[in-house]
């Protein structure tokens, strides 16, 4: 297993809720236990679950507060083939980096979100994982040559040096972008990963 070997033109940001860790499944959860009689909007058309259920007006709030719940961030399953992703992102010679957004009023959140990645991907990869994760609202400071994140649009991104490559899901299939990845298990990964990293080496010497 080849692990990190350097941090800077060669990494690539990796985002958490969405990308490594299940958003979805606890959230629907708190829907289906306190709102069961709403039917459940699987393929979500907005980023943002107050969106998507606005004509429901209990149910942002409701999961406002349960999402502020100490040892919510613990709870989210691993998504599928993300260990894989992050495998080959390292075999394609590349360093995967944590780029997470904290949630905004959770004393406990970037706590619970090292711990989940201890256990999860500290045995797997080595501490450096948690060591070096990046854990900011604006991720558009950090050097890296790519930030793979779901969310539609990253905050300041103009003034990024990384391309976004957009990881899917159902609120942002309306992004028109060259770089999507459809899931870990998308073969074109490495290709995309080539793509960037030679457009950002390109922009260095133009």
């Amino acid at each position: 297993m080849r692990k990190a070997e350097h941090i800077g033109a060669n990494t690539v940001l990796v985002d958490m809720d969405g990308v490594l860790a299940d958003f979805e499944e606890p959230n629907n959860a708190i829907l289906r236990t306190h709102f069961p009689d709403i039917p459940l909007i699987v393929e979500r058309p907005n980023f943002y679950y107050a969106e998507t259920y606005q004509h429901h007006a209990d149910v942002g709030s409701k999961l406002y507060r349960e999402n502020r719940r100490p040892g919510f961030f613990l709870e989210f399953p691993i998504i599928d083939q993300a260990l894989q992703g992050w495998q080959r992102i390292l075999d394609a010679g590349f360093t995967p980096r944590v780029c997470s957004s904290p949630l905004e009023n959770h004393a406990t959140v970037i706590a619970e979100k090292k711990a989940w990645l201890e256990e999860l991907f500290v045995p797997e990869f080595g501490a450096w994982v948690v060591d070096t994760a990046i854990f900011d609202r604006d991720k558009s400071g950090y050097h890296a040559f790519a930030m793979i994140d779901d969310r539609p649009t990253l905050r300041n991104s103009d003034r990024a040096v990384w391309q976004h490559i957009v990881f899917s899901k159902s609120y942002n299939a309306d992004i028109e972008t060259d770089y999507r990845l459809n899931g870990w298990n998308d073969p074109a990964l490495e290709a995309i990963l080539s793509k960037t990293h030679e457009n950002y080496l390109a922009n260095l010497t133009s």
